[in-house]
This record gives C-alpha cells, sequence and structure tokens, in this order.
C-alpha cells in the first residue's frame, strides 16, 4: 500500500509539474485515488485548492471517509454540500445513509431519504440497499422491508441484508421464510443468518434443510458456516452431527476447535472434551481463553486435579 501511494504522489508530482494541476478531472481523480487509499491530507489539500467543488468531487471524499470509517466526517461534507447547494449524486446519498446507519442515528437518517426524494434521483440497487442498511441499523424493520420491496429487482445482496436485518433484531421466524422465499441462490451471509435463526428457535428441522441446501450449493467447505454448523448441532445436542461437520472442514480456526469443545462440555462429555482439546494441541493449534476455560471446567466437573494441572501449565507453555 505504501509503495502504492508513493506511485500516486510520483504522478502526482508530474501532473503538477505539468501545469494541469487547476483541472477539475485530474482534481477529482486524485482526490478520489487519495481519499480511497486514507491519504486525506493530500485529498483535503486538492479538494480545498480546486476553483470548482462539485457534486463528484465532494463525493469522492466522502466515500473515502466512508470506506475508512470516518463516518462523521463523511456526514459533516455531506452537510456542507447541501448547505453551499450542490446536490449530492448517488454516492454521496449512498454513504450519507451508510453513515446514519452505522450510527443508528435515525433522525439524520430520516432527512438524508427526505433529501433523496425531494432530488428526483432514481433509487437504483446501491441506493436501496442503502436504505435497507439504514433502516435495520436503526431497527426500523417495517421501512427496511419497504425499501426491499420498493428495489429495482433483488438480488443475493438484498435479500441477504434483510435477511440478517431480521435475525439481528430477534425475528428468527421472519428471517426463515425471507430464506424460504429466496428467488436467487443464498451467498454465505444468508446461510449464517438462516442457521443462526434455527438455533434462536430451536428449529432441528428447519436447521438440517438448511444445511442440506449448504451441501447442495458446496459451501460447506467455508469456516464460518462449519463453525454455525457446529454451533447449531452442539445446542441440540447433537454432537455426532456437530463433529461430523468439524471433520468436513479443510480449514478450522479457533473458534471451530472451542465450539466443539464447548458443546461436549456442556452435555458433560468430558474425555471427549480432552480429546478435542489434544488434537488440537497436536496439530500446532492454540486455544483461545474460552477453549482453555471450557478444559479447565471439565477437569473441575470431573474432579481431574492432575489433569488440570496439566492444561493449565500448557495454557502458559
Amino acid at each position: 500500500n505504501s509503495g502504492f501511494i508513493s506511485s500516486v504522489m510520483v504522478v502526482h508530482d508530474h501532473i503538477i509539474r505539468s501545469g494541469f494541476s487547476s483541472d477539475i478531472i485530474m482534481g477529482n481523480a486524485l482526490v478520489n485515488v487519495y481519499a480511497k487509499l486514507g491519504v486525506f491530507n493530500e485529498a483535503c489539500k486538492i479538494f480545498s485548492q480546486m476553483m470548482v467543488q462539485d457534486s463528484v468531487l465532494y463525493s469522492s471524499l466522502i466515500a473515502g471517509y466512508t470506506m475508512h470509517g470516518h463516518g462523521h466526517t463523511a456526514l459533516e461534507l455531506f452537510g456542507r454540500m447541501q448547505h453551499e447547494v450542490i446536490e449530492p449524486n448517488k454516492i454521496a446519498f449512498s454513504c450519507a445513509l451508510n453513515s446514519c446507519g452505522n450510527f443508528q442515528d435515525i433522525a439524520r437518517g430520516l432527512l438524508v431519504h427526505n433529501g433523496l426524494l425531494e432530488s428526483g434521483l432514481e433509487v437504483d440497487m446501491d441506493l436501496g440497499i442503502a436504505l435497507m442498511h439504514m433502516y435495520l441499523k436503526c431497527g426500523s424493520l417495517e421501512e427496511a422491508c419497504h425499501a426491499f420491496n420498493h428495489l429495482p429487482h433483488q438480488n443475493q445482496v438484498s435479500w441477504s441484508v434483510m435477511i440478517s436485518g431480521y435475525v439481528e433484531h430477534g425475528y428468527g421466524q421472519q428471517a426463515l421464510h425471507l430464506f424460504g422465499n429466496m428467488q436467487v441462490e443464498p451467498d454465505i451471509v444468508a446461510f449464517l443468518s438462516a442457521i443462526k435463526a434455527c438455533s434462536m428457535l430451536s428449529a432441528l428441522h428447519q436447521g438440517i434443510l438448511v444445511h442440506a441446501q449448504v451441501v447442495e450449493r458446496a459451501c460447506e467447505s467455508d469456516v464460518s458456516i462449519g463453525n454455525s454448523l457446529i454451533d447449531m448441532y452442539a445446542k441440540f445436542g447433537l454432537l455426532e452431527r456437530a463433529e461430523y461437520v468439524f471433520q468436513k472442514l479443510p480449514v478450522r480456526d479457533e473458534i471451530t476447535w472451542t465450539t466443539l469443545m464447548v458443546g461436549f462440555a456442556q452435555l458433560g462429555e468430558i474425555e471427549n472434551v480432552f480429546r478435542i482439546f489434544d488434537k488440537m494441541i497436536n496439530e500446532g493449534k492454540k486455544p483461545n481463553q474460552v477453549g482453555f476455560l471450557s478444559i479447565l471446567c471439565a477437569c473441575s466437573h470431573g474432579g481431574l486435579v492432575d489433569n488440570g494441572w496439566k492444561y493449565f501449565e500448557a495454557m502458559w507453555g
């Protein structure tokens, strides 16, 4: 990244020496690339030097700040843009909506939405999904659903955003209903949300059906999906199924191992906790704090003091 920034600065220097630094197209290109790279001192310097600051220039800077998590600054720029009677474009509106959602600022989000309606801009997929994101983050599920239903069409992203939004707010039944009515193939996000909804609702039969779809779509090797399935089956007390998913994963992370150990520990299957823990160590993996806590709890419940000391020493080894 630093090498790319250096290359951009060399090009920038060449533009200055060639006398094109005040050109609006050149200026916008430089603001855009610097903002995307997070080099805001240079982006703002060029921005302030431009004779004309139009919607394209503003949106490049706003998009950069949004991308790098500086939502407050992005919203300040959006407000300044409106104050100077510069009509925001779709990128500026989309970034402002996303920032309002991230801050759960429904009041400001409504103002941005009203401004969008008044602008006469067509609400395309990006803007529609930004509206959904904002309303879901702010807990306005009815408005999010309205935005979803009025999209030009529904793609994987829009379905997944709506399904995950329902799950995040505890509406597991609605999430599963929407998942069942998807008119496109589910993506990773949709699968993760559906599995979580099944766990929330203790809906084993639906969980098995979702798992079957995961296999059908060849997504079973994804570690995040595998971890969610292991957690779901462990919560249902089906540790054989959980371990089957575990064994099928080509790559396992800390969460994979820990989730299976916690599942066995919660059912009091101490020997299996030890077995998974030892397998983890033998494969050169280091348990996290939850994993160590599970093994120590298993030792405590089994009255296995010597084992407890052994694993306690391993924790500090």
